[in-house]
């Protein structure tokens, strides 16, 4: 179940955490409408929102970013923290299971 995210997607902003000062941060994710449903599925794994995964559908809080996970799309979104040369020794395992989208030199 592969969507492309093209430049017109909409997009909504999922609370991330909060700074030092309380100020939200929030990350713009890619989504779409679900027809017969009050959510929208998620098109592209966040960086920075952790719980969800391209795929999902979310029922969004607009008034604070929050959210509520309706049904899981299968996907599995991963973060790894590492040296390139270490995270690329295990770019061939990662890209045999899935997607690479977001990843970062």
């Amino acid at each position: 179940m592969a969507s492309m995210v093209g430049p017109d997607a909409a997009t909504v902003n999922l609370l991330v955490s909060e700074n030092k000062v309380g100020k939200p941060i929030f990350e713009e994710v890619p989504v779409e409408s679900v027809d017969g449903s009050a959510g929208v599925r998620v098109l592209a794994t966040p960086g920075m929102v952790l719980n969800i995964a391209a795929g999902d559908v979310i029922m969004l809080n607009p008034a604070d970013g929050t959210f509520t996970t309706l049904t899981r799309g299968g996907n599995v979104g991963a973060h790894v923290f590492a040296e390139h040369e270490v995270a690329g020794m295990y770019i061939e395992e990662i890209e045999a299971g899935g997607s690479t989208a977001g990843w970062a030199d």
